[in-house]
């Protein structure tokens, strides 16, 4: 599997739309070795800590944990996957849901 965020992305959040591409174009070549891919996402992008004032203070949509792509940025790049998918790896049932599911985004 691989992981847009941490090594793959830099440790950069920013970066892990340039590494799905990579990951597309190598997949689209026909690299069978990736199974996977892990996309950190939340509402909003970026992350934020607790602040000094309290939980109440924080941001909606916003990770606290690990610094996200926001929610446009992850259709996109799910509509991307799912593309270079369809047209390299056979129709399977899996292929079927995860059309599915982007039609409901």
């Amino acid at each position: 599997m691989n992981f847009l965020k941490d090594g793959n992305s830099s440790k950069d959040y920013r970066n892990q739309p340039k590494v799905l591409s990579d990951i597309c174009d190598q997949l689209a070549a026909g690299d069978t070795s990736i199974t996977g891919v892990m996309i950190e996402s939340h509402i909003n992008e970026g992350k934020q800590d607790v602040p000094a004032s309290g939980p109440a203070d924080l941001k909606y949509g916003v990770s606290i944990t690990d610094g996200c792509v926001n929610w446009e940025d992850t259709v996109t790049m799910l509509r991307q996957l799912n593309e270079v998918s369809l047209a390299t790896f056979p129709v399977s049932r899996y292929h079927l849901y995860i059309a599915w599911f982007i039609r409901l985004l």
